[in-house]
């Protein structure tokens, strides 16, 4: 063999090199300094030397190529050697728990000195293999020969030792360690040796006990055992490779355990079982999940280092290397490389088996995946014929290729999207991708549950109940959609509770709430379950409760926004100081931050309160000191600086008062701050800067009060011959505006006679002047009116129309052809400063057309209005009223064709006090003349008056409550159908009382009005003829009684009732020029139920991009002006 051969040629190189050497000495021999004993004992040695080397190299035999150069340069010295435990008949060297430049230890025995170090690492890793290869045999021949070198090395004792206990011989093996004990006590070798043999009893006992705990997968008390023993771990490589993998297992265990104490201490925390029971047999029951957690991690952690510190000190340690790789598997950390090692050393012939068994274990664990499957491939090179990893590979193949024909899927693909969108928040898209891939998988609870989840998180909770029911029917064994089903119910009772409640649905809310309380996921959610019985406590008006409960949410969850908030509000509504300045104390400092601004804001109104009654009290000192205290704590709030300033006007200190409004600009530029101080200039008569103030106001911002201070510094600008408005109030002025709009009115009544339909195109350009403040307009409105048919075959009204009473003669019978006509009424006109006028006609095209007009001044009296006017209107509320109509039973002889239509001509005064705060009030009267064709002439006098309460007034909302009196007589009523009656309303008295709510705002783009009225009336008719003033008529209807039976003339009575009336307004921004508007209108009353709507454009032609109107003013039919 070419080993052996080469040891026989370095023998030879040796003796001739030793031939010479003896040659040298003598010739040399004769000098005193050769001639000496020490020399030729030297040569001796080293011979001797050369021998145990030459034994050495032949005892390594055909397994290792030692180069020549090598072994010839090395001079004589001896190994050093430690021996394997019982257990496994192994030896191991120097290096053993020692890094490798540790091997070398210093002895007592003078003769280890002088061993070299590279001679003794080959050999040492050449025994070492051996030994790793169950020969112990190849060991005992070189020991035999070393004994006789160095009889008293410790390492070579401790081998001896070594191969004693292998044989059994624990005699020889303790009178070994004896003797190690009094040569060598602090070697390391005597420290392993006593391991394994000088053990007292009880600790023997305890690795005993240890090794069966281990088999019965007891892991952590193992562990335990074995750090009785050794606390720092053990010296011998046996025993640490036992110990660490003994260390990572506990620790596996007790991961395990962490999480199931974790699992149990929330099953603890749900249950409300008096007999629940905690889980038992835990190993530090004393101590948190996540305490035991940190221990299993350190336990795991520390001892995959000592192994791999063990492996690196190792390298030729098959054992150790073994040992590794079955703690990695545990560990689920196996690399490529791993797996290659185990498929090589699965061909060993020592280790082949526990390796082949290492990697089947590992190879049939592994999840399906592509870059799995390459490893099962090296499993599978290394052990082809392996019955259960073929198997796992087919299974693993056949698993791989359904993932790709899935992969490939165009439904799983859409799936898979879906599921990716739910994963990036997108919820909306997630449902379009899974909807897709439902129709290709309709089975798939993966899909069904990912549509539950995208509905949810959308707040459709009853399609994620639904979704979620499907996929717990598809996938019973999953426990995940249970759940979710049960915890969507949950929130779907919240969402629905909450909704009961925001309608004021009180029972069925309080129905909701128990089934809340009722359900399992209640009891997880205790601070949610009584935030809601403080809100519908709340509802109920028991404070009290609602109060407690509130509080009790506080408790549960320190921070909980909404409950603080809502506490905070009841002790702002109710004033209590103390009780708010207690409550904020006890908040925490994240909330008491959140509510500071609201909090310091009641402080300050507190204040402003206590500096109200200090004025009236006269106490100006004491008041302004208050709000002093008050700006302290809301600088920015622009009334309180208002009332600031006024204060120190009133002392004097006007440089103080515009300093603060200086202030709150720069730290609060808002609309109100820009009204305030343009309050507090027009105050000081500092008009102009006031204007200013009011201009810096964005349009769309413009408030009421706004308008009338800017109205009230214009009628002073007049007053002084100064500037008009501003175009910040009147913004839309200057530009020329188109109004389109189509109105359909009906009022009910009887068909052909007293009902009515109407039908409206309105054009309305308004277009400014160029030099004066104003516009003039042009109006063009077709208009067709329906009046139904009339039955005349009804005798009570064929008896009570036109002159239906009188006729004799070929009177016409049964339903009548409809009445209707169409016009087109027309009118011109312009409104300039507080001028207005107009004029134009009644639909042209009607069965009878009329000039109307009208003129009006406005004026201000003091801190009055006043508006006169006088004006010429047709009567719309008939056919007969508004265009007049043509008599059926007409007798053309004497004239009697047609009657009406009806003008109303008057005058009226207005009277109205607005100074822009809380309250304002106006009144109307005046006196009306009403004329018609074939009409009756009538006389009307009328007064109006109402106030209303500006409850709230801001840019989205604003409330105004008003009380209106209304109340009129007619000299005559001509309310009737017949001939000479105009049709209209008109009883000689009426009254009524009405309480008007309207609600209006504007937001963004934009603005409503909705008002609603509830009034009653009271009426008083008067009598009067058939026929009044046409005494022909009523003579032939006084004559006809015997054969009509009925008296001609209209009784007089009463009426009136309870009525009311509804209106909604609304206006929306379309672009910057065009807006579009609604409006509606529906009375109710004793007398008549009229409906109107109407739809319009608005466009603007000026380009200033103006807000919408706040609140909407649509236009109106100009026979209604």
């Amino acid at each position: 063999m070419v080993v052996i051969d080469s040891a026989r040629v370095l023998v030879k190189q040796r003796m001739l090199a030793s031939s010479r050497e003896k040659q040298t000495w003598a010739t040399t021999r004769a000098t005193p300094e050769a001639n000496t004993k020490a020399n030729a004992e030297t040569h001796v040695r080293k011979l001797n030397r050369l021998n145990v080397a030459v034994s050495c190299a032949l005892l390594l035999g055909s397994s290792t190529f030692i180069s020549s150069t090598a072994l010839a340069n090395q001079p004589s010295g001896i190994i050093s050697l430690v021996a394997t435990n019982t257990t496994t008949s192994q030896a191991h060297f120097l290096s053993q728990n020692q890094p490798q430049n540790q091997r070398q230890t210093t002895s007592t025995n003078s003769s280890e000195d002088s061993f070299d170090r590279e001679s003794a690492a080959l050999l040492e890793e050449r025994i070492n293999y051996w030994y790793e290869r169950g020969r112990p045999d190849r060991i005992e021949s070189v020991l035999q020969q070393l004994l006789r070198v160095h009889p008293n090395n410790p390492r070579i004792i401790e081998v001896q030792a070594l191969l004693a206990v292998q044989q059994r011989d624990m005699a020889r093996a303790q009178s070994l360690y004896r003797q190690l004990q009094e040569q060598a006590p602090e070697h390391p070798a005597t420290e392993r040796l006593r391991e394994l043999v000088g053990l007292p009893n009880d600790q023997s006992n305890a690795i005993a006990d240890a090794r069966m705990l281990t088999l019965a997968g007891r892991h952590p008390e193992a562990f335990t055992r074995l750090q009785q023993v050794f606390p720092e771990g053990p010296q011998n490589l046996e025993l640490s490779l036992e110990y660490w993998e003994s260390a990572v297992r506990s620790g596996l265990a007790l991961r395990a355990e962490a999480g199931l104490m974790a699992e149990n201490l929330a099953s603890a925390e749900l249950s409300t079982s008096a007999d629940f029971e905690p889980a038992a047999n835990l190993t530090f029951p004393d101590l948190s999940p996540e305490e035991v957690l940190r221990e299993a991690e350190r336990l795991i952690n520390r001892g995959v280092a000592r192994l791999e510190a063990l492996k690196t000190e190792n390298p030729y340690s098959i054992r150790t290397e073994l040992t590794l790789m079955r703690v990695k598997l545990s560990l689920d950390t196996l690399t490529r490389d791993d797996y290659q090692r185990l498929a090589t050393l699965s061909r060993d012939t020592v280790y082949g088996q526990e390796a082949g068994s290492l990697l089947v274990r590992a190879a049939t664990g592994l999840d399906e995946s592509e870059a799995n499957y390459q490893l099962m491939q090296i499993a599978r090179e290394a052990m082809p014929e392996q019955a259960e990893l073929a198997e796992a590979d087919e299974r693993m193949r056949a698993a791989l290729d359904a993932q790709i024909a899935l992969a490939n899927d165009p439904f799983n693909q859409r799936k898979q999207r879906g599921l990716r969108e739910l994963e990036n928040e997108n919820p909306q898209g997630a449902e379009a991708w899974l909807r897709e891939a439902l129709r290709g998988m309709p089975g798939d609870a993966e899909i069904m549950g990912g549509l539950g989840y995208a509905t949810l998180r959308q707040g459709r909770q009853d399609e994620a109940l639904a979704w979620f029911r499907r996929a717990a029917a598809a996938e019973p064994e999953t426990v995940e959609w249970q759940d979710l089903t049960v915890t969507t119910t949950f929130w779907r009772d919240v969402n629905v509770f909450d909704e009961l409640l925001a309608a004021n649905e009180l029972r069925r809310a309080n129905i909701m709430l128990g089934r809340m309380q009722g359900h399992p996921v209640a009891s997880e959610q205790p601070a949610l379950i009584a935030l809601r019985e403080a809100r519908l406590a709340e509802a109920e008006g028991d404070m009290d409760l609602a109060n407690a409960r509130y509080r009790q949410v506080l408790n549960l969850q320190p921070d909980n926004s909404s409950a603080a908030w809502a506490l905070l509000a009841g002790y702002r509504d109710n004033s209590n100081e103390a009780g708010m300045r207690a409550f904020y104390a006890r908040l925490t400092p994240e909330l008491q931050s959140e509510l500071e601004s609201e909090y310091n804001r009641f402080l300050a109104n507190q204040y402003q309160s206590r500096a109200d009654a200090l004025i009236a009290e006269g106490d100006s000192e004491g008041a302004h000191a208050t709000l002093l205290a008050a700006y302290e704590l809301t600088p920015d709030n622009p009334w309180l600086v208002y009332s600031l300033a006024q204060s120190l006007e009133e002392r004097g200190e006007l440089a103080a008062a515009d300093a603060a409004f200086e202030r709150l600009q720069e730290a609060n530029p808002s609309e109100d701050t820009r009204f305030a101080y343009a309050l507090y200039l027009a105050g000081q008569d500092r008009d102009e800067e006031a204007r200013e103030s009011l201009a810096a106001i964005e349009a769309e911002e413009f408030s009421e009060g706004m308008q009338a201070l800017a109205l009230r510094l214009d009628e002073r600008s007049i007053q002084t011959g100064g500037a008009v408005a501003t175009q910040a109030s009147s913004p839309d002025l200057r530009e020329t505006v188109l109004y389109v709009g189509f109105d359909r009115a009906a009022k009910s009544g009887t068909p052909g006679i007293t009902e009515l339909t109407s039908e409206t195109l309105m054009l309305d350009l308004r277009v400014p002047f160029e030099e004066r403040e104003g516009y003039w307009f042009v109006r063009f409105d077709p208009i067709r009116i329906n009046a139904g048919a009339a039955d005349l075959d009804d005798n009570f009204w064929r008896n009570r129309f036109g002159t239906g009473l009188i006729c004799e003669v070929d009177c016409p019978s049964g339903v009548q052809p409809e009445a209707e006509e169409q016009g087109i009424a027309f009118g011109v006109g312009a409104e300039y400063g507080d001028w207005w006028f107009d004029v134009g006609t009644s639909p042209v095209g009607f069965n009878r057309s009329e000039w109307v007009g009208g003129i009006g001044i406005r004026r201000s009296l003091g801190e009055f209005g006043v508006r006169l006017n006088a004006n010429r209107r047709i009567q719309t509320a008939t056919m007969i009223s508004f265009s007049g109509m043509r008599d059926p039973f007409a007798d053309e002889t004497n004239g009697t064709v047609n009657w009406g239509a009806v003008t109303r001509n008057g005058v009226g005064l207005g009277l109205s006090w607005d100074q822009g705060g809380s309250f304002g009030w106006w009144s109307s009267l005046g006196f009306d003349y009403y004329s018609g064709h074939n009409v009756k002439s009538n006389s009307r006098w009328y007064g109006y008056t109402g106030g209303y309460w500006r409850a709230v007034d801001y840019e989205p909302f604003a409330l105004t409550v008003g009380l209106t009196y209304l109340s009129w007589g007619f000299d005559e009523d001509l309310s009737q159908p017949t001939f000479g009656h105009g049709n209209y309303y008109s009883p000689e008295f009426y009254h009524s009382l009405s309480v008007p709510i309207t609600m209006f705002g504007r937001y963004k783009r934009f603005s409503y009005l909705l008002r609603g009225s509830v009034g009653y009336s009271d009426t008083e008719l008067s009598e009067q003829l058939f026929y009044p003033g046409h005494p022909g008529l009523q003579d032939q209807a006084f004559a006809a009684i015997d054969n009509t039976g009925i008296n001609p003339v209209w009784d007089a009575g009463t009426g009136g009732g309870l009525s009311h009336s509804l209106t909604g307004n609304f206006e929306y921004k379309v672009t910057e020029a065009l807006y579009v508007g609604l409006s509606l209108n529906l009375v109710r009353s004793d007398t008549f139920s009229p409906d109107q709507g109407l739809l319009y454009l608005r466009y603007h032609f000026g380009g200033f991009d103006l807000p919408v109107a706040r609140p909407p003013d649509p236009p109106s039919r100009y026979v209604d002006r």
